[in-house]
């Protein structure tokens, strides 16, 4: 009698629960909530990282949060991507650690992004902040080519030419979150990674009513599962079906 055999003749007997050959599904890894930022406090986020953080951290944080983009494609974005009469952001490339550029993004795919009132407000107060300080030190006037995330600095050239390292904003998060947490007076927030930044917009969409299936067009997903695996709400959309029930 093979060895395959035998196990059958104990698992038939009782002898064995399962055979130790039989192809069986892995085991379900119980679900870790992510820890994301509730979006009634982005306001006081974004405020409490505007006093703590350079401005190159600021700016970056602003639009990773309004937007759910990668640390690596915030770093990648270009004035040439900034569309002001369609606020429109287009998500075309993403910068690696080795700073070399992956076009279309780590989806490679091209996408873009309507900005809120407020947020493309707040993106030409930026541009006119960089233009008047290359008019200051006498450089050249930003080019579509030049990154939107750069150092702002009065103690030399304004370094707009390249892009940063997208390391040294996870850096600067890392190292500053607990005390945005303090400061803003929710322990969570020090939990918080900045890939959550992404979570944390995936988030506040769908439960400010927005379908899974356009926040996944909007932010790169390919599919409707991998927004929904971002997104735990604690039973709120269970809540607003019931709530939605004749029944009560």
């Amino acid at each position: 009698m093979t060895m395959v055999a035998m196990f059958g003749w104990g698992v038939r007997h009782g002898l064995l629960a399962q055979a130790p050959t039989d192809r069986v599904d892995p085991p379900r890894v119980e679900f870790t909530p992510r820890q994301v930022i509730s979006a009634d406090l982005f306001g006081d986020v974004v405020a409490a990282v505007d006093r703590l953080a350079p401005p190159h951290v600021a700016a970056a944080f602003r639009l990773s949060l309004a937007t759910g983009v990668r640390q690596g494609e915030v770093a990648g974005l270009q004035w040439g991507d900034w569309d002001a009469k369609r606020s429109v952001l287009t998500v075309a490339r993403s910068i690696l650690e080795s700073r070399k550029v992956r076009e279309g993004g780590k989806s490679g795919r091209i996408r873009h992004v309507i900005l809120g009132d407020a947020t493309a407000a707040w993106l030409t107060g930026w541009r006119a902040t960089l233009d008047d300080l290359a008019d200051e030190l006498g450089l050249p006037p930003l080019g579509a080519g030049d990154p939107i995330v750069t150092w702002v600095t009065h103690r030399g050239t304004v370094a707009w030419r390249g892009h940063l390292r997208p390391g040294l904003l996870g850096d600067w998060w890392r190292a500053n979150r607990a005390q945005v947490a303090d400061e803003v007076g929710d322990p969570a927030i020090a939990e918080v990674k900045w890939h959550g930044l992404r979570h944390s917009a995936v988030t506040a969409l769908i439960e400010a009513g927005v379908s899974p299936t356009d926040v996944g067009a909007v932010i790169g997903h390919s599919a409707v599962a991998t927004t929904l695996g971002y997104w735990r709400d604690g039973g709120a959309a269970a809540r607003r079906v019931a709530d939605a029930s004749p029944l009560g």
